[in-house]
């Protein structure tokens, strides 16, 4: 399910347009859209600022954006407009329609959403490495220092290549070749370190 709602255009009443799944809503059903709008925003802990942003509500599966109208209001004041949607809405048309039946822009909701996949990704990747960082120090603690920064390596490695899989981001591409060189490093040092173990006990 999609829903946008805008601030009017005309004054002084500036009565809200809204939108469910592509088409435009009245009545009853209209204000139970805006209801589940204000239940999203409210459960996102959004706060509406002069910035344009896509938020992913926490423990569900909802997004909420924050876009302004291509079309300012008789004061000439910009309109901000609310999109909610689940993560399924993503595969179908829905999204789509409703952003183009509010004469939202598409491009820039767009760009948005990519802004948001970096932050998620990034986040993710200093989750990851930390956990990456404990791990090898939990395991060099009980071998040597050598492999601790290896595996620390190694888990940073895995986790920026997973993650630029994923999202398909240009700055975490870039990320991921230099995580790549480092993995292959670590991966020659523990070759080196095993081979010399073997040969002292032969």
């Amino acid at each position: 399910m999609v829903i946008a709602t805008v601030q009017g255009k005309k004054l002084p009443e500036g009565i809200h347009t809204t939108v469910l799944n592509g088409r435009l809503v009245e009545g009853e059903e209209k204000e139970k859209c805006q209801s589940q709008i204000s239940d999203i925003t409210r459960r996102a802990h959004f706060k509406f600022s002069q910035d344009e942003i896509i938020k992913k509500v926490p423990k569900t599966d909802w997004f909420i954006c924050l876009i302004y109208h291509l079309d300012r209001d008789d004061a000439g004041r910009l309109r901000e407009a609310v999109v909610i949607w689940d993560k399924d809405d993503m595969r179908s048309d829905d999204l789509y329609n409703t952003l183009y039946a509010m004469g939202l822009s598409l491009g820039r909701w767009q760009k948005l959403y990519d802004s948001y996949l970096r932050r998620a990704a990034f986040i993710q990747i200093a989750v990851f490495a930390a956990i990456g960082v404990i791990a090898g120090a939990l395991i060099g603690r009980l071998f040597d220092e050598e492999i601790f920064m290896a595996i620390s390596i190694g888990s940073i490695c895995a986790t920026g290549s997973a993650i630029s899989s994923i999202y398909k981001c240009d700055v975490l591409g870039h990320l991921n070749i230099f995580l790549r060189s480092k993995a292959v490093d670590a991966k020659n040092f523990l070759r080196s370190k095993f081979a010399d173990s073997s040969k002292k006990s032969m």
